[in-house]
């Protein structure tokens, strides 16, 4: 893996090869709930990607979330993911790590385009997947999806999709696998089949998409196919008996790449006798003939099916039109005899109809499209003739008040526009009047074409042009469209009820497809300014006044006068009188409806002020606390200022008596020495002058010893910083730190341990910044970080608080170093540093060291100080149990000679029980574990001698069968039997924790025993929840289906009637099982709807927490560590004391 990724590198790799990532990752949903749990990504971004209908979507929109992160973090975790999941080519491609590689686009599109006859051609009866399957080309998963496959085509065509996701190296194996089963599949791969090469197979490759498409494979075409010799009874029962019609197509276009020209002439004269000429002019080039629908047309057609299903009124009329109308000569029809007897004589219903003949339509050409509208228009359906080439058809959910009577609406709606077409001659005045109402829409370019029934009336319109669909809006959002939707509903409504008419009324609601659908075609067209006083882009209330005036100006009494005539302006006038009176109605309406929507403002506002007071009395709560606390520190300060005042003046005192002293002695020397002088003969001053002498010489001396200043007395006492503990300033006063440290930092360097709490010390004792540390924890290698550690420390004047820091992380052996300067002295005994000399020793302990690796040894080591809670969470945290031991390897390197002899006296310990069996060393372990109901018992049974064998089967307790089956294997030496009896019954898991004595390794994954997972953890804290609300008898099946449990073990519980007992066996045997078990576990209770089991589960548990509990505990306890010293960081000068409590 390349350790130097950067966000910009993987993007550029991404671009690159984009459409070949999004073909061959397999992005799932246990993927990325494994990204979730990482905290890498949101459970609604997850939610987002998983709705993409296809994996080349949910790949697609992976692939663009992950294209606008910038974090080096997230793409790491992102690669690793891929290298667990078994995608490590992908992972290769992006981060640029030599080794296996996705297959290049040059054999990608080579087989793309041979992989139909690939698919028709390989055998795989013939032991080639298990073969595949042991050289690890496919998973064994992928190996039961494959087998799962009822027929042979489909089974060939899930390999090949497995292999084009796969490797280049895996599919060099596959080739020398398929050299050794079927070597005549190699021509095709490699390019060396002769028939590639025909003319006639070059044309069906290049027009394979249209032939699927056009090509009419019915009951006609292929008894033409087996009368004219082109296929054979076996193959034209395979057509007869296939269902689906591009299946048919597949398998006549498989059937003519492996055959000859000859075949291949006499198919496309069958096409020609069977009114398929197109077909035949596709493949012969002929352009001069008819051709299949053009990719525009068919495109258009097929994206607007489900609305035509609708909208189209489909009777006798309209086929004989389409059918009766022929190009050219009889035989050109616009639709085949099969389709237009199906069509008129199947009792077809008008949704099942209408796809039919639409299918029929896209299978023809470009002049069927052209008959079928033509046939539209001739049976008085012109708006569905123009919606085949342009406009929306969008529909208007309408609510009424008689939803009893919705369905007979609907089909008198549909029937009445239908008989509007056909005749045109309303047969009551309601008909009459509803035929209107659609005219005057219709006048309007926004016919009604068709009305559904689903909870509510459905009424569907057509817009030719943008401007249409404006006005459509505007009349929707003036309400005139809903008045006249009621009035229509109601005229049916009197239709429907003669004798006993109760008018409805009518509401309109536009969804948001619907509403999608017309901005889209409105954004189509409109310019930068009609697109910011679109009806839909403004607010209602904003929309509404001018709406009205367009409406007052279009209906004015002067334009009504000139376009009708005067006699006509008092009734029009009338009609607008009665019209503003609904506006107003309607604009009182949006005033109340902008009252309670300010009303709810309001309360909203008051909630948020309201919250906002409350995190303000929080705050001010919290400064207060700190306040007090302060104070206190402040008054602690000042009694310990006092105190040391109270020394400095008693010292001073003395100091200042003693001068007293020395004045008064010197004044009296003075006074007599002057009496001697004036006053005494020769004789007395020659007496005296050697007395008097020594005695001024004494008094010189006097104040060398009295005198000083205050800043010199005070050099005497300790100064005032309470973080260091009076012994060690003693022992290392500030003037000593400070050259020391600079004259052993070679020392330092090499020895000193940063990620031992070390850092951590420094943040507190405000030895280091917060940045600093950021800087340092950056840096890869322990020599660097201590290199920037002792600049910063000795450029900040803070070596003391690096002492301190030494002693608070265990590191004392570094400071007897530096006290003794380097010489060793027999008091500091086994507190010493491992100097190079001596590390040779360390190095042969290297292979022994796995053995300690285990949660038992890192306690010891802990409480003996050989560890601490830094230590062990570097160790656990290194993926293999190669860089877990060179970790403790380079701890006990930077550690003590007391830390050595620890590690030594452990080894010969666990060496004193090395001659202990496997099975004996961990017997507490297989007792509460293995599940001897899974015939473990009866496969053993050849180790055992008959009184064991029914002894261990007589006992009806699980643990005591456990403990006689251990005991007994144990004592005939039938270990390597008991660990393939534990594989062969599901139970690897623990074959591997034996093999492994217990220590993990990233080789297992997740096969290994979830007791020593975060499962387990879960399992235990929330058995009573599970045991009284996990609904098992009815997804017993599916859990076996996904591997979480096994059939005998379904067995089990299905005889268990007792629903508690059930679920209690069920948490037993999720404890008992593997990590992997439980993953697959938590994924079936999300994927059957049980999400509050599967979250209360949660994330499935994850290889690297193989410690369970003791790696959690000491997680917790760093983290904690950690974060009471960024707090106190943070606080800086306020925080001085442990006993503050901050």
């Amino acid at each position: 893996m390349n350790h130097f990724i950067t966000p910009s590198s993987i993007k550029v790799k991404i671009a690159e090869n984009k459409s070949n990532l999004i073909n061959i990752t397999d992005v799932n949903g246990l993927f990325l709930m494994e990204l979730v749990g990482e905290c890498v990504m949101e459970e609604s971004i997850m939610e987002s990607i998983l709705d993409g209908r296809t994996r080349t979507e949910i790949n697609k929109r992976f692939f663009e979330w992950l294209s606008e992160l910038d974090d080096t973090s997230v793409y790491r975790i992102f690669l690793s993911k891929l290298r667990e999941y078994g995608q490590k080519h992908i992972a290769n491609l992006l981060d640029g790590t030599p080794g296996e590689l996705p297959l290049s686009h040059k054999v990608r599109q080579h087989l793309q385009k041979i992989v139909r006859e690939l698919t028709q051609n390989i055998d795989l009866g013939s032991g080639l997947l298990e073969s595949l399957q042991a050289q690890g080309v496919i998973s064994e998963i992928d190996c039961q999806d494959i087998k799962a496959e009822k027929k042979p085509l489909a089974r060939a065509k899930s390999l090949w999709d497995v292999l084009l996701r796969g490797s280049d190296r895996s599919f060099e194996k596959f080739k020398v696998e398929i050299v050794k089963t079927q070597p005549e599949m190699m021509k095709l791969i490699e390019h060396q089949d002769g028939s590639v090469d025909k003319p006639h197979v070059d044309r069906l490759r290049k027009h394979c998409d249209v032939l699927a498409r056009c090509m009419d494979v019915n009951v006609l075409t292929i008894a033409y196919l087996q009368s004219k010799g082109v296929i054979d009874g076996d193959m034209a029962d395979s057509l007869q008996s296939t269902e689906k019609l591009f299946k048919k197509t597949n398998q006549v276009y498989n059937f003519l790449l492996i055959k000859s020209k000859g075949f291949f002439d006499s198919f496309l004269n069958v096409m020609k006798e069977n009114e398929q000429k197109h077909v035949a002019n596709l493949l012969m080039e002929n352009l001069s003939g008819q051709q299949p629908l053009s990719d525009k047309d068919h495109k258009r057609l097929v994206q607007i099916k489900p609305d035509l299903i609708i909208g189209i009124h489909n009777n006798v009329c309209l086929i004989s039109a389409i059918h009766g109308d022929r190009e050219n000569d009889e035989t050109d029809f616009a639709i085949s005899r099969t389709d237009y007897e199906m069509l008129t004589e199947k009792p077809l219903t008008k949704t099942e109809k209408n796809s039919a003949l639409i299918d029929a339509v896209l299978r023809r050409t470009d002049y069927s499209l052209k008959s079928l509208e033509t046939a539209l228009r001739t049976t008085k359906q012109g708006h569905m003739a123009d919606f085949l080439k342009e406009g929306i058809m969008f529909g208007a959910d309408v609510k009424t008040t008689r939803t009893d009577k919705e369905e007979e609406l609907v089909d008198l709606f549909n029937a009445t526009i239908a008989t509007i077409q056909s005749s045109g001659k309303p047969s009551s005045d309601e008909e009459r009047q509803f035929a209107e109402k659609c005219n005057f829409l219709a006048s309007l370019n926004m016919p009604p074409i068709a009305a559904e029934s689903s909870n509510s009336i459905m009424i569907y319109s057509y817009c030719k042009r943008p401007a249409d669909a404006e006005r459509y809006v505007e009349y929707l959002k003036l309400g005139q469209l809903q008045d006249i939707y009621e009035t229509m509903l109601n005229l049916l409504l009197k239709i429907i009820e003669p004798d006993n008419y109760e008018p409805l009324e009518a509401a309109i609601i536009l969804k948001d497809e619907d509403r999608n659908i017309l901005e889209e075609f409105i954004d189509e067209s409109a310019t930068a300014q009609d697109k910011s006083t679109c009806p839909l882009r403004g607010d209602l209330g904003s929309s509404i006044p001018v709406l009205q005036d367009s409406f007052v100006r279009q209906n004015s009494p002067m334009a009504l006068v000139q376009s009708r005539g005067c006699s006509d302006v008092n009734k029009e006038i009338a009609l607008q009188r009665k019209k503003l009176e609904e506006d107003l109605q309607l604009v009182s309406s949006c005033r109340s409806k902008s009252i309670e929507l300010k009303e709810s403002f309001e309360k909203q506002q008051a909630h948020f002020l309201r919250k906002m007071d409350d995190s303000k009395a929080a705050v001010s709560k919290k400064c207060e606390d700190l306040k007090e606390k302060v104070e206190n520190f402040k008054q602690m300060l000042l009694r310990d200022q006092e105190k040391h005042k109270k020394q400095v003046e008693g010292t001073m005192g003395e100091r200042i008596r003693a001068l007293e002293s020395y004045v008064s002695v010197v004044s009296d020397y003075e006074g007599r020495l002057r009496f001697l002088m004036e006053h005494g003969t020769s004789a007395e001053i020659c007496k005296s002058f050697k007395a008097l002498h020594e005695r001024a010489g004494k008094l010189l001396k006097v104040p060398d010893q009295t005198s000083g200043n205050v800043v010199e007395i005070l050099q005497g006492y300790p100064k005032l910083n309470p973080l260091i503990p009076k012994h060690l300033e003693e022992r290392f006063p500030v003037e000593i730190c400070e050259k020391l440290v600079p004259e052993q930092k070679d020392f330092l360097v090499e020895y000193m341990d940063p990620v031992a709490g070390l850092l951590e010390q420094l943040v507190a004792l405000r030895a280091l910044s917060g940045e600093t540390v950021a800087e340092i924890r950056k840096l890869s290698f322990h020599r660097d970080m201590n290199k920037r550690l002792i600049e910063s420390i000795v450029a900040d004047d803070k070596c003391q608080q690096l002492v301190f820091a030494l002693e608070s992380s265990k590191q004392s052996h570094l400071l007897n170093y530096l006290e003794s300067r380097g010489k060793y002295d027999p008091k500091y005994d086994h507190n010493w540093p491992i100097l190079e000399p001596e590390r040779i020793h360390l190095d042969s302990l290297k292979d022994q060291l796995p053995c300690l690796l285990i949660p038992v040894y890192l306690n010891w080591l802990q409480g003996m100080n050989v560890l601490n809670l830094w230590h062990v969470n570097l160790i656990l945290s290194k993926p293999s149990l190669e860089a877990k031991c060179d970790t403790f390897l380079e701890i006990l390197k930077r550690g003590s000679r007391n830390d050595f002899f620890n590690v030594a006296n452990l080894l010969e310990n666990y060496q004193a029980q090395s001659h202990l069996k496997p099975l004996v060393r961990h017997k507490s372990f297989l007792v509460n574990s293995v599940d001897p109901d899974m015939c473990l018992i009866d496969i053993l049974k050849p180790c055992l001698s008959a009184k064991e064998f029914r002894s261990i089967k007589s006992e009806r307790s699980p643990l005591k069968r456990n403990q006689k089956l251990v005991d007994a294997v144990s004592g005939s030496n039938k270990y390597d039997e008991f660990i393939s009896a534990l594989k062969e019954t599901g139970q690897g898991h623990i074959a591997n924790y034996l093999n492994a004595n217990g220590v993990y390794d990233q080789k297992f994954a997740g096969d290994w025993p979830a007791v020593f997972s975060t499962g387990w953890e879960i399992l235990k804290r929330n058995r009573k929840f599970l045991v009284d609300n996990l609904k098992l008898r009815d997804f017993l099946d599916g859990l076996v289906s996904s591997s979480a449990i096994n059939s005998k073990q379904r067995d089990s519980l299905l005889q268990i009637q007792s629903k508690l007992q059930r679920n209690e066996a069920f948490v037993d045997m999720l404890g008992r099982g593997s990590m992997e078990n439980y993953n697959r576990a938590v994924a079936f209770f999300h994927a059957s709807g049980q999400n509050e089991v599967a979250v209360l589960l949660g994330r499935p548990p994850e290889p690297a927490l193989a410690f369970g509990h003791v790696q959690l505990g000491l997680q917790f306890q760093v983290n904690l560590q950690r974060e009471r010293a960024e707090l106190m960081s943070a606080f800086g000068e306020v925080i001085v004391f442990p006993q503050l409590g901050l």
